[in-house]
C-alpha cells in the first residue's frame, strides 16, 4: 500500500504529477472532528488542484484522500469558493454516461429509458410522472404553498425573475429575421423596444411601442403554425388544414429519434402557449398584432409611415 500521496495517486488513479502538494495527505492525514468544530482543512492550493486540474471526483477525494464525509469536504468547497467549471461538469457527465449506458446521453439510451419507465411504473403506476394526479396535485399544492398559485410561472414575480434571468444569461435570443425587422420598426418607432412583458401581457413580446400601446408578435418561425391555430370550427376548411398539419407534426414526432422533443415542443407552441397569449390579449382588450409572414410586418409599416 503506497505510503505518500504521489504514490497513492499512481497506485489508485493512475496518475503521475510533479505538483508539489503543501501536505501530504495520505502520509500526515487531516484531523477530522467528528463534531466538526476542530477539523483540518485541506489546503486550498491543494484542493484546487486535486478537484479542478486532476478532475477527481468529490466522493473519491473524500473517501480516499481525505478521509472525510461529503459535507465536511463541500463545507471547505464553500469556504474556498471553488467550483467545477460546467464545461468540465458536462465533460464528467458524458463520461459517466459512457461508462454506464455506452452513450453520453441518458436520452440515448434504451437500458436507461426502460430502467427509469419500470422505476415510475413501481412508484406511481404510470410511464411518466406527469400521468400521474398523484404527482400532479401535490406538485399544485406545493406550488400554491409556496406562490399563491398552481403553477410557479403563474406567480408575476417568478416570471419577472425568469425573465430577468434569461435576459442576463443571454437565453432571450431572436431570430435573425427579428432584428432585420425590429431595426425597420425602429426607423419609424424609434421608441420600439423587444423582449417586453407587462402585468396584462405576462409573456416575452417580441416587439412593444410605447407611443401606441401596441404587442407584436412575430410568429414567422415554423414553430408557431401557418397561422393562428382554432380548433373549435371542424368543418372550417382552413381548421382542416390545421389538423393535417398537427397530424404531419405528430407523424415527424414519432418517427423522429433524436428531435422528439423539437416536434412535440412545436406542436405545444401552436396549438396551446400562442393559443393562450392571444387569447390573454383579448381578455385585457390590448392593442395586438401579430404576424406570421415577413413581409407583411414590412407591409404594416410602410402603411403607417405614409399615413
Amino acid at each position: 500500500m503506497a505510503d505518500n500521496i504521489y504514490d497513492y495517486l499512481k497506485e489508485n488513479f493512475n496518475i503521475e504529477t510533479d505538483y508539489k502538494f503543501k501536505r501530504d495527505y495520505i502520509k500526515n492525514p487531516l484531523y477530522i472532528d467528528p463534531c466538526g468544530k476542530k477539523s483540518e482543512k485541506s489546503e486550498k492550493d491543494d484542493l484546487i488542484y486535486l478537484y479542478i486540474t486532476l478532475n477527481i471526483s468529490k466522493k473519491d477525494l473524500a473517501k480516499y484522500i481525505f478521509n472525510c464525509s461529503l459535507t465536511v469536504l463541500d463545507r471547505w468547497f464553500k469556504i474556498y469558493n471553488i467550483s467545477k467549471d460546467t464545461k468540465l461538469i458536462k465533460l464528467n457527465r458524458e463520461k459517466t454516461m459512457i461508462k454506464k449506458y455506452g452513450v453520453s446521453c441518458s436520452f440515448n439510451s434504451k437500458t436507461f429509458l426502460n430502467k427509469r419507465k419500470d422505476t415510475w411504473i413501481k412508484k406511481y403506476g404510470v410511464d411518466n410522472p406527469s400521468k400521474s394526479k398523484f404527482i400532479i396535485k401535490k406538485m399544485k399544492s406545493t406550488c400554491i404553498k409556496k406562490y399563491g398559485c398552481e403553477w410557479s410561472m403563474s406567480n408575476i414575480n417568478i416570471l419577472n425573475k425568469s425573465l430577468e434571468n434569461r435576459l442576463k444569461d443571454k437565453k432571450y435570443k431572436q431570430s435573425k429575421e427579428e432584428i432585420k425587422l425590429f431595426n425597420i420598426i425602429k426607423e419609424t418607432f424609434p421608441d420600439v423596444v423587444n423582449g417586453y412583458k407587462s402585468e396584462k401581457y405576462p409573456f416575452i413580446c417580441d416587439f412593444y411601442i410605447p407611443t401606441l400601446d401596441l404587442y407584436i408578435e412575430y410568429q414567422g418561425d415554423w414553430t408557431h403554425g401557418p397561422n393562428e391555430f382554432n380548433c373549435h370550427h371542424p368543418y372550417d376548411e382552413n381548421n382542416k388544414k390545421h389538423i393535417e398539419c398537427k397530424n404531419i407534426l405528430y407523424e415527424r414526432y414519432i418517427k423522429s429519434n433524436k428531435n422528439k422533443k423539437f416536434y412535440l415542443n412545436a406542436i405545444d407552441t401552436w396549438t396551446r402557449r400562442d393559443v393562450i397569449k392571444r387569447n390573454t390579449a383579448k381578455i385585457n382588450n390590448l392593442n395586438y398584432l401579430e404576424f406570421f409572414n415577413y413581409n407583411d410586418v414590412i407591409n404594416w409599416v410602410n402603411t403607417y409611415k405614409n399615413k
